[in-house]
């Protein structure tokens, strides 16, 4: 198939005369690529990123990576301090994702921190510092969780974020819930303490079935378009064969939204409802709505993810070379095939970022960006089988198989 594409009939290979800059491409430095689950979440600049690989809960604050300059900027140099809190009842040191049971892009002693619902002290609080560094206007969390029975009664994965008015019950919260015998999963905005808006997995899978699942929130809001979104991503999202979930909003299906600031003084004047308090993981707002199972590499951006940068962390976890650029169909490595899905789908228009409908730019069409980003990583990761051609002859050859395409 790929031959004929790249006219290669009876006649043999059809090469085009094709200017020396287009002949050039693919043959500059490939760009390196992420070799295990956290090289890729260093790539993606989360605000903060706890691996969760304590072995002993001594009461001090977990080991956190962060993106110091990024929290410079927001808060002043030097201002970061690390005052997550680790709950007395937080059981560390569990067994988690590992090359052992399928997950390869972790180290074999990675563990992960057991949530309990019997405690009050099995909570993780985060970010009670830096306050005001994520808001409504744009961020996201990703995790790891794993649980058979999260808590029938109000069973709440994460109070990712919420409002420090703890009087107003105006909360954004990531949940995990049984629902009969299926475990759902949800991303909420409560107003009042009553959900208002939410994305919610549709009940066709069973999250609460003991197994690690990847979970993805992100969020926004533009008081000047009042448009905002909620989204939710399990499993990679259907870039990956998983479920994705959007849901919109605006001041008028969700009023605590706009805060106005100086009613006495300065009525009339608003602004984006902010999270200037503690957030939290393995607990919502109450003692009841805690959560009961494992959670795992746990990260927070003040911005929302691509469905690209979701995926690439989804696939990261399964393989040592995994989240490779170019990587269309997801095999760990850049070849052939990845070369065959750019000129299968070569001058459509596809949904933006699908991998496997050939772009990788994002941008909604397949072209020569999308080309050059394949050629740019040729050979990268591991093969799983044959020699394969060198970056400069498949820059020739695949430019020339494009101008075949335009012929036929």
């Amino acid at each position: 198939m790929l031959r004929e594409k790249l006219g290669m009939k009876r006649t043999g290979w059809l090469v085009a005369a094709l200017p020396c800059g287009m002949m050039m491409l693919g043959m500059g430095v490939q760009t390196a690529y992420a070799t295990n689950y956290g090289d890729v979440l260093a790539t993606q600049t989360p605000l903060l990123y706890w691996p969760m690989n304590e072995q002993v809960n001594d009461g001090t604050v977990p080991d956190v990576i962060a993106d110091i300059d990024n929290l410079d900027a927001l808060l002043g140099e030097g201002n970061f301090v690390n005052s997550a809190n680790l709950g007395a009842a937080i059981v560390v040191g569990g067994t988690s994702l590992r090359p052992s049971t399928g997950f390869d892009g972790f180290d074999e002693t990675n563990t992960a921190f057991n949530f309990n619902t019997s405690s009050s002290g099995s909570v993780m609080d985060v970010l009670t510092f830096p306050r005001n560094s994520v808001g409504m206007t744009a961020g996201a969390v990703s995790m790891w969780v794993n649980a058979t029975n999260p808590n029938a009664a109000d069973p709440y994965v994460s109070g990712v974020l919420y409002r420090g008015d703890e009087g107003s019950g105006n909360y954004l919260n990531l949940r995990m819930q049984d629902i009969g015998s299926t475990g759902l999963i949800s991303l909420e905005l409560l107003a009042g303490e009553t959900v208002t808006i939410n994305s919610a997995t549709d009940g066709s899978v069973d999250y609460s079935d003991g197994q690690w699942h990847h979970v993805v929130a992100t969020w926004s809001y533009d008081m000047g378009t009042d448009a905002g979104t909620l989204n939710l991503y399990v499993d990679g999202g259907t870039l990956a064969g998983g479920e994705q979930m959007f849901s919109t909003f605006d001041s008028s299906s969700y009023a605590p939204i706009l805060i106005e600031t100086d009613p006495v003084n300065d009525p009339g004047v608003y602004e984006v409802m902010d999270f200037d308090q503690r957030q939290r993981i393995g607990k919502g707002a109450t003692n009841s709505m805690r959560y009961n199972g494992d959670i795992d590499e746990a990260a927070i951006w003040n911005r929302i993810l691509s469905d690209q940068e979701v995926y690439d962390q989804y696939m990261a976890a399964f393989e040592a070379g995994g989240g490779i650029e170019g990587d269309l169909d997801g095999d760990g490595f850049v070849g052939l095939d990845d070369l065959d899905i750019i000129l299968t789908h070569w001058n459509q228009n596809v949904t933006a970022g699908d991998l496997l409908s050939g772009d990788p730019t994002e941008d909604g069409y397949v072209g020569l960006d999308d080309l050059d980003i394949v050629l740019q990583n040729w050979n990268n990761g591991t093969p799983s089988s044959a020699v394969v051609p060198e970056p400069a002859t498949l820059a020739l050859l695949g430019l020339g198989g494009l101008a075949a395409l335009r012929r036929r």
